[in-house]
């Protein structure tokens, strides 16, 4: 322990305090500047001289050491106290801080509760920085010097707090109340630095990965959060169950995926999510992967592993647990075992997806029990081994597939079944309006295919709403003669691609693999 009370017991000692303060993170030594900031031990003027980037922490620590000195004895105790703060912030859970989002004095408040306003951001920096720059508190540029991979996710909502304090335009009063509304985080079960530095290489990987939408030809990348239409998701009652069937079934939004409704079976950790082609099932579930990544929904769980079935049927040689997910998903920078240790200690906090389970060719059957996360087994065996909970038990799993491919013996391993139905009414509408923002198109668009009854009928599958949107200038032209089947729009569709493969214009683009 560090009890000093006299400058002349913090000189003697100086040595074990820089010891102290260099032997952990930048991260770490950062902690302990939000507190001494937030006690006003610190100037601002003082706190941009201990914040350069480039400087040695060595050079940092004793700067520091050099401030609170010469501030007495009081500034030596106040930053004793602050390295007992810090390390319990990397042990503990947020304690309850609440202040006033109305603040006449919002960068005065923010420099108050700065150290649990930082671990409340933790997880939701990415969302609050593309929030802030739709407003135009943030310009671009600020923006992507924030993002700079270099930083860790608390060290860029330490500089977006900075950017508050310096800026005058609102931006500290749209912190102060924003950053109120998001969630307490949990406690983060383990301070091992590790796992943190991994889990923040999964968000980062799965954000960049999320963000943009290929279209069904392959030939654009949409934003997704610009683009994405939410889906009618309906609960789907057990088969068999006496009494009449209900009159209309439960329906649940994308965050009430892991609802507590409509359960087929306790013990089970799956949710299975049908959906005819062509339905939104792959964009479904990369709309999950982005809402966990951003730190908008799902952040029950600490880590998240997304895996194309349609990629792993095609893998011949046998996995192990750990195999599947650090050589097909995310390979851990540094301490893999410790990281897989951690996931199988906590299994509950762990999120897995399969998209494309029909995909697999293969019957499953439970003939063949395999229980070790380190030995290999063969793909199909692996699967069904995690889905009856044999291999990480309570670690949720959700699966996506076509109806045809769901088996009576897979069902007695689901927790929940999802029958996505499409779009509604006004979903269809809303997708056209997001995908064609041009003056007058989507009007047309909507008059035309509320005009043609099977043609609308046609559109709460996705994918032909994404035809129609592709072919609306055909579409347009068409007029009473427009598409009234599947296979009608399939051909305008091809008429589409054969026109603009043959146009004088369109270069050395021919119809290739995005008609496939």
């Amino acid at each position: 322990g560090y009890e000093m009370c006299t400058q002349e017991g913090f000189q003697a000692q100086r040595s074990q305090l820089v010891g102290l303060l260099v032997s952990g993170s930048l991260e770490g030594f950062e902690s302990i500047l939000d507190w001494l900031l937030s006690w006003e031990v610190l100037s601002w003027e003082e706190y941009e001289g201990l914040s350069v980037l480039g400087q040695p922490l060595s050079h940092l620590a004793r700067r520091l050491l050099d401030t609170v000195w010469n501030k007495g004895a009081w500034g030596c105790e106040q930053l004793i106290a602050a390295v007992r703060e810090a390390q319990a912030d990397c042990r503990g859970p947020e304690i309850s801080c609440r202040w006033d989002p109305q603040s006449p004095h919002p960068a005065r408040d923010l420099q108050s509760h700065r150290p649990a306003i930082v671990r409340r951001l933790y997880s939701h920096v990415e969302g609050v920085l593309d929030l802030a720059q739709e407003r135009g508190f943030i310009s671009r540029y600020e923006c992507d010097e924030i993002r700079l991979p270099v930083f860790t996710s608390s060290q860029r909502a330490r500089r977006l707090l900075d950017l508050a304090t310096v800026k005058g335009n609102g931006l500290a009063a749209f912190l102060l109340q924003h950053v109120q509304e998001l969630p307490v985080p949990l406690a983060l079960p383990f301070g091992d630095a590790a796992c943190k530095k991994y889990m923040s290489k999964l968000r980062t990987t799965i954000s960049a990965q999320s963000r943009f939408l290929s279209t069904y030809d392959g030939t654009e990348n949409l934003c997704l959060e610009e683009i994405y239409t939410e889906n009618v998701l309906e609960i789907r009652t057990e088969v068999g169950v006496a009494g009449p069937p209900p009159t209309s079934p439960a329906t649940v939004g994308l965050e009430e995926l892991f609802s507590t409704r409509g359960h087929l079976n306790e013990d089970a950790d799956t949710v299975l999510v049908v959906g005819e082609a062509g339905s939104g099932k792959s964009t479904l579930l990369q709309r999950v992967h982005l809402l966990w990544a951003l730190g908008l929904h799902f952040q029950e769980f600490l880590f998240v592993f997304p895996f194309s079935c349609r990629q792993l049927q095609c893998v011949a040689k046998p996995l192990s647990v750990q195999t599947l997910l650090f050589e097909h998903c995310c390979w851990p920078d540094v301490g893999h075992q410790d990281v897989f240790q951690f996931l199988l200690d906590h299994p509950s906090r762990v999120l897995l997806t399969f998209d494309g389970f029909d995909e697999f060719r293969f019957r499953f059957t439970d003939r063949e029990r395999h229980c070790s996360p380190t030995d290999p087994t063969p793909v199909p065996n692996l699967l069904f081994n995690l889905l009856q909970g044999n291999l990480l038990k309570n670690a949720r799993k959700v699966l996506t597939s076509r109806p045809d491919a769901v088996s009576a013996f897979l069902r007695r391993y689901l927790r929940l079944e999802l029958n996505l139905k499409g779009f509604s009414e006004e979903g269809i509408e809303l997708y056209l309006r997001k995908r064609h923002r041009e003056p007058g198109v989507a009007d047309h668009l909507v008059r035309m295919l509320r005009a043609t009854s099977a043609l609308h009928g046609l559109c709460h599958l996705p994918v032909v709403t994404w035809m129609v949107s592709k072919c609306h200038q055909e579409l347009l032209l068409h007029g009473g003669g427009a598409p009234k089947t599947t296979t009608d729009m399939y051909v305008l569709l091809l008429q589409h691609f054969l026109l603009r493969a043959s146009a004088p214009d369109s270069g050395p683009r021919g119809l290739g693999a995005g008609l496939l």
